[in-house]
């Protein structure tokens, strides 16, 4: 973490140009994070945050997947997208005036990804994922790093 906030200053960016996405059923959350390491947050996680907007360059900004439309970052940090696009298949509900011309769980999981997108178009630079769980979600996500590993980059930590 340290290289990569030393490479974001020489670029000119401050804490303010990150974006970072998280789901709302996670334990803990990036503000309690940010909190304990004495760094300045906005948190759009909570409706009194998101009264005002950041009003200082080194204010971290948080909020929560379903609040990031409209929002972009520098770098955007996904963090347990797995678990948001699992809670999204989840709360997807088949039509039922509607044919489908495939599986629910296909229909659910293309309501799932399709809600990914949102995040995923936050970033002007760079896009973080973090996952939490093995699962369909991350061998997909390993998927197209295989086809792209010219300009996507895979760690696990």
């Amino acid at each position: 973490m340290t290289v990569v906030r030393h490479q974001q200053r020489e670029l000119g960016n401050f804490p303010i140009d990150a974006l970072f996405c998280e789901e709302a059923s996670q334990n803990t959350s990036v503000v309690d994070s940010l909190s304990k390491w004495e760094k300045q947050i906005w948190d759009g996680t909570t409706d009194k945050g998101r009264e005002c907007f950041p009003t200082d360059i080194l204010q971290h900004r948080v909020v929560r997947y379903e609040s990031c439309r409209g929002l972009e970052g520098w770098t955007v940090v996904c963090l347990g997208l797995d678990n948001f696009f699992n809670r999204k298949c989840k709360q997807w509900k088949q039509p039922e005036d509607k044919l489908l011309l495939q599986t629910p769980e296909a229909a659910a999981e293309l309501a799932g990804a399709t809600w990914c997108l949102i995040p995923f178009t936050r970033a002007l630079d760079t896009l973080v994922i973090q996952v939490c769980h093995d699962g369909r979600f991350i061998n997909v996500l390993f998927e197209i790093f295989n086809e792209h590993r010219d300009f996507i980059e895979w760690r696990n930590w």
